[in-house]
């Protein structure tokens, strides 16, 4: 614990799903964590008053990712508010529920912003920040294969994949870039577990994940202080098997 406590973290994000258990596990740790959210108020202030009532220390912050200015004025208000930060958690995420052969409007550009562009400018205002420090990217096992239907989508991820590696060379030395791909971790929004017990078969594992593997891997990459550039697939094998969730890539 001893090794992260007192460090303070921005977690874009940090108030549902995979983002929650991630701020969890880093306060948990001792780290100071910043909640980002857009419009899971209450999520946000519940889980800061949780870390709170447990003797962490958290705030919250509410900006929508809508374009590269959102990036400073979000960074600006995390500085304001608590100060600067030495640990960034990119894991605010755009995902299309349903597949799309033809691209929605705007589609495109709306994902390549909160997806990629986005982290990546939030990464430039990190390092003008801190003296030093680490930043997690939040990708896909989907970036192993194609994902038809969700090609937005799809390149969105393999450009924050491209600009981990990108941002682990250009910040190093005095900061550590690498990125997590969750595979089957967390069922979509609307879909109960039943979900993934029809997709386990494909795992090599055989299994599913939780959310708390993705914050053991996050946890693990921090506290390992030789690794840069890395991404782990957290995803019981899957980028491996050449099928994307039942599709022949």
């Amino acid at each position: 614990m001893d090794k992260l406590k007192g460090r303070r973290a921005l977690i874009t994000g940090g108030a549902k799903r995979v983002g929650r258990a991630i701020t969890t596990a880093l306060s948990n740790e001792g780290v100071e964590v910043v909640i980002h959210y857009n419009r899971s108020d209450r999520e946000a202030i519940e889980l800061r008053s949780a870390i709170e009532k447990g003797g962490g220390k958290a705030w919250t912050v509410r900006e929508e990712f809508t374009d590269m200015d959102s990036a400073d004025r979000l960074m600006r208000s995390v500085n304001e508010m608590a100060g600067p930060v030495d640990i960034l958690v990119n894991s605010a995420s755009s995902f299309p529920e349903r597949l799309q052969r033809e691209p929605l409007k705007n589609e495109f550009e709306s994902m390549m912003n909160i997806n990629a562009a986005i982290p990546w400018r939030l990464a430039h205002l990190f390092s003008q920040q801190t003296a030093g420090g680490d930043i997690i990217n939040l990708l896909d096992t989907r970036i192993s294969g194609h994902d038809l239907g969700r090609t937005a989508y799809f390149l969105s991820k393999q450009m924050l994949r491209h600009l981990t590696e990108e941002l682990a060379l250009g910040l190093s030395p005095r900061i550590r870039v690498n990125a997590i791909a969750p595979g089957l971790a967390l069922p979509p929004a609307g879909k109960g577990i039943d979900y993934f017990e029809k997709l386990k078969e494909e795992v090599p594992l055989r299994r599913y994940g939780k959310p708390e593997d993705i914050s053991d891997a996050l946890i693990f990459l921090l506290k390992q202080e030789f690794i840069t550039g890395q991404i782990l697939f957290i995803d019981g094998g899957q980028h491996l098997t050449g099928k994307i969730y039942g599709k022949t890539v």
